[in-house]
């Protein structure tokens, strides 16, 4: 791993990160494990998406459901 300094460790760490998709949500929450933190007692992870796979992920991901079909008509 990278001796460069995480963000959340050398600045006031967040409450909350809002990922713009599912996918950074998963990267994010995988981060945030390998540095020993608990999803949600010490931050909390909301993606967008809505994708299947979210329901099993350790713990749920709050994610935000987008509805493709209409946002491209």
């Amino acid at each position: 791993m990278s001796k460069q300094k995480k963000y959340y460790s050398t600045h006031k760490r967040p409450t909350a990160f809002l990922c713009f998709s599912d996918l950074m949500a998963f990267g994010f929450m995988k981060a945030i494990k390998e540095e020993g933190l608990s999803i949600p007692a010490d931050i909390s992870v909301t993606g967008f998406d809505d994708l299947v796979f979210s329901n099993y992920s350790n713990p749920k991901l709050t994610t935000v459901y987008q509805d493709f079909e209409e946002i491209g008509r």
